[in-house]
């Protein structure tokens, strides 16, 4: 275990920060398998069922878990941080910034080309005026602002920008609460010294309220099996069954932040005791998927056991990893730091890359699919890191 420094307010969460990267290397794994996964016809590009396992099933519905929970708590962590420092009205400008314009440009430069690629991979009428018609049309639909649920890679969207465009909302709704309690009660009790308490009863609430979310919601907005996309008039994007998880991970973000969890000296959470808990609620949510059926109203109680199961599972990974992370990873390397710094880079610039590698390793038959998937996994990850390196990290990003 890596003890604090002497004055922790100084100290360098280094574990965090590669925990950061991490997680956005996960998506890219996460991205990749969904090519080769039974569970996802709807992905742009798709390898033939022969030679396909269930692993890729697996990988997907395990990743998918986690991913994104982390990601908002993370970014909640270090927003109190940022407006600690700037102040209410600069932290929102810095994120109109550094959020707002990789939105812009992914959603109508990027986006486009993930679904003229779906299009072109299914041979449809879509692409036979080539990608300036495609584009052109595509861009037409955003003067529609249309709100409602996605329906297809035609209709203008955020597609995986979407956490950009939530998270910077939540950012909004996050300084104007800080202002609203400076305001109101000062600063001082805006920013207190850290505090040493115990985390358990936030995180077995936090497994709870999102529990009980997901068991609201799946029943609400899961449609023939499948939770849909809704976007608000080009300003935001989310899938309604999963938007409470981030509701309540992002603020638990905050509140870690306040209350000094790894400013103390000691580790949040122990390895032995939520790796045995993460391990049995793999098992019960797996089992649950088999049990949810489709496009069939599921029980009660096979909904309540899938969706405690999620909530769990995702706590108890996010709490192993936090573990491991701070105990054996909490240190700077130039490996470490590089990755760190470009990890947003990376995010903006992995997904045309892995359609891309899909796409051209179709024609190499005979060779299995796991290789594939390696393939562009590690090639995907090694060129958003490189171009992120060269082009975008000199720009701010």
């Amino acid at each position: 275990m890596n003890d604090c420094t002497a004055n922790p307010s100084l100290q360098r969460l280094f574990f965090l920060d590669n925990l950061r990267y991490f997680i956005v290397l996960c998506v890219i794994v996460l991205h990749a398998a969904l090519a080769y996964s039974k569970l996802t016809p709807w992905w742009p590009v798709l390898e033939g069922d022969p030679g396909k396992t269930g692993i890729f099933d697996v990988i997907v519905l395990i990743t998918d878990v986690f991913i994104m929970p982390i990601m908002f708590f993370i970014a909640g962590f270090f927003a109190l941080k940022s407006i600690r420092k700037k102040g209410g009205w600069l932290f929102v400008r810095s994120k109109l910034t550094r959020i707002g314009i990789p939105l812009l440009a992914g959603a109508t430069v990027i986006v486009p080309v993930i679904g003229y690629i779906y299009e072109y991979f299914r041979s449809t009428d879509a692409v036979s005026s080539g990608y300036a018609a495609y584009w052109s049309t595509y861009l037409k639909g955003f003067g529609d602002f249309y709100v409602g649920y996605i329906t297809s890679y035609a209709q203008p969207s955020h597609n995986y920008f979407w956490f950009l465009s939530l998270l910077f909302w939540f950012f909004v709704v996050f300084a104007c609460l800080y202002a609203i309690k400076a305001k109101w009660f000062g600063h001082k009790s805006v920013i207190p010294e850290p505090k040493d308490s115990s985390a358990l009863p936030v995180l077995l609430g936090l497994g709870v309220a999102t529990g009980m979310s997901l068991v609201i919601m799946v029943p609400l907005f899961t449609v023939n099996g499948h939770e849909p996309w809704v976007i608000i008039a080009n300003l935001v994007q989310f899938q309604p069954t999963r938007l409470f998880l981030y509701v309540f991970y992002f603020p638990a973000g905050i509140y870690a932040a306040w209350k000094g969890w790894f400013s103390n000296g000691k580790a949040v959470g122990r390895l032995r005791i939520w790796l045995p808990v993460c391990l049995a609620m793999m098992v019960f949510f797996l089992g649950s998927v088999q049990k949810m059926g489709g496009g069939t109203t599921p029980s009660l109680p096979v909904l309540l056991v899938y969706c405690f199961s999620r909530a769990f599972l995702c706590l108890s990974i996010f709490m192993v990893l936090i573990s491991f992370a701070y105990r054996y990873w909490n240190r700077d390397s130039k490996i470490n730091r590089s990755l760190a710094a470009n990890s947003y880079g990376i995010y903006i610039l992995h997904m045309p890359i892995v359609l891309g590698l899909g796409l051209v390793l179709l024609s190499w038959a005979g060779v299995p699919v796991i290789i594939k998937f390696c393939i562009v996994t590690a090639a995907s990850t090694l060129l958003s890191w490189g171009i992120s390196r060269v082009a975008l990290k000199p720009a701010g990003l």
